[in-house]
């Protein structure tokens, strides 16, 4: 089902398309292979004004609104998920600075990231330091009127070739953000090769020793690094990720109806049989809900709603955890469209780990309308602020997921299947494994002895 397009981001969603089509993913698995995204192919990125489609117009960018740039997310994620991690890591840079920078800083960086000339790489992520940010152990000392970093950054997207770098770390007054460009003595990157997918997003570690900048180089309040600048920035990547995730379910989905129409398996093709078309309506029907919860966030970012941050998170959570596209494919997915799918395992990777929050953050943003609110404080605790987008409080607070049914039941009577008993919601154990007979005991004579489960028994044996 197609989505619900005003005219003009149907306009931009077809050129966004064709671009792709003639310049992306005819290219992908050599950009896998290479394990780098071509230096021609983000000049023509800059050439079209994508780098700097969220950039306002003052500033050389395009001023677009966030469903297009979800659409530019998300065909360049059909066509290569690194790509569209270039598309993120550079806006939200661009973005930090343009909410919490100075003027001075506007005028400086955003024209020169909008036209492409400098490349933006987010550098918060530590070695130990993942979803809670705030904990960088990344130390910002000040020597008189400059600043002086030392510390390590790891699996910095795009930081192989990154001319400018948002670095978060520790002052006297707590997180910090500071600007620190390529060619500054005391900073050296170090690429890592080989991950499992979105290869070609150049991903390094940023070493910083005794980085010296000015001190006019600080985005935002000292202390207030991780609370407001850091908040904005993931916010955003959330997003684009969550579009980015749509992107690549659409290219599975295409994947997989084009593969069940021609593999034929009992005389007829996989599409005819009852289980596989059951399989693929559902895939349909995740990804019309994953566009209608992307499009719904969008809408509320444009519209500067305070509920667009917990759209995002639930936008996000649901896009990143789908993966039944692959059940049926079997050695077809690893031996042909594995280089095109990693990016997938990747995103459900960046779901759930820095810089971009993990599921227990997006359950957290997510369940935000569920709090009491404090009505003295709404100003304060809203996401938006003054017109504009405001820091989230929340970073990452671990969050209980649902509890899933990690073994099928059992009817055997066998001491064997005495041992291990399925997780229960109900019971704050998770698996534990008893003596035999245990569990008939606690039938017999445990807590709700003799009462019979509405809905049938529990699955096992009483004899």
């Amino acid at each position: 089902m197609p989505l619900s397009l005003a005219p003009e981001h149907e306009a931009r969603r077809v050129e966004f398309q064709g671009f792709v089509d003639e310049h992306v993913a005819p290219f992908a698995d050599a950009f896998h292979r290479a394990q780098r995204t071509p230096p021609e192919l983000i000049a023509l990125l800059a050439e079209r004004g994508y780098l700097g489609i969220s950039i306002p117009k003052e500033f050389g960018g395009a001023g677009e609104d966030a469903v297009t740039l979800g659409l530019l997310a998300a065909e360049l994620a059909r066509g290569c998920s690194s790509v569209r991690s270039l598309l993120t890591v550079h806006t939200m840079v661009a973005l930090a600075i343009l909410r919490w920078g100075t003027r001075a800083q506007r005028e400086r960086w955003l024209p020169e990231l909008a036209s492409g000339r400098r490349i933006g790489a987010l550098a918060l992520s530590e070695p130990g330091v993942g979803s809670d940010a705030k904990s960088v152990t990344t130390r910002i000392a000040a020597q008189g009127t400059d600043l002086v970093i030392d510390g390590e950054k790891r699996w910095i997207t795009y930081g192989e070739i990154a001319d400018l770098f948002l670095v978060f770390g520790r002052t006297e007054e707590g997180p910090t953000a500071v600007l620190v460009e390529r060619g500054r003595p005391g900073l050296r990157t170090e690429p890592i090769r080989d991950l499992l997918g979105i290869r070609a997003s150049m991903t390094a570690s940023v070493h910083l020793d005794g980085c010296r900048v000015e001190a006019d180089h600080v985005v935002g309040r000292r202390g207030l690094g991780i609370t407001q600048v850091a908040s904005v920035a993931l916010d955003l990547g959330r997003y684009t990720v969550a579009w980015g995730c749509v992107g690549i379910l659409r290219a599975c989905v295409e994947a997989c109806v084009a593969y069940t129409s021609r593999r034929e398996q009992f005389g007829a093709p996989l599409k005819e049989h009852q289980l596989v078309r059951r399989m693929i309506s559902d895939m349909f029907t995740d990804l019309h809900a994953s566009e209608m919860l992307c499009m719904e966030a969008g809408r509320l970012r444009d519209r500067r709603d305070p509920g667009a941050l917990s759209a995002t998170a639930m936008a996000k959570y649901f896009a990143s955890t789908w993966i039944d596209w692959g059940s049926f494919e079997g050695p077809v997915t690893t031996a042909v469209w594995m280089p095109r799918i990693l990016g997938f395992f990747a995103r459900r990777g960046a779901a759930k780990g820095a810089p971009l929050g993990t599921a227990a953050n997006s359950f957290s943003h997510a369940s935000s309308p569920l709090r009491p609110r404090d009505r003295s404080s709404t100003a304060t605790n809203s996401p938006f602020r003054n017109g504009s987008l405001a820091p989230s409080t929340v970073i990452g607070a671990p969050q209980r997921r649902p509890a899933a049914r990690l073994l099928p039941r059992q009817t055997s009577t066998s001491p064997r299947s005495e041992l291990i008993r399925p997780r229960d919601r109900r019971d704050p154990s998770a698996l534990e494994v008893k003596p035999p007979g245990y569990w008939k005991w606690r039938m017999d004579h445990g807590p709700g002895a003799g009462v019979v489960a509405v809905g049938g028994s529990s699955g096992f044996s009483k004899s």
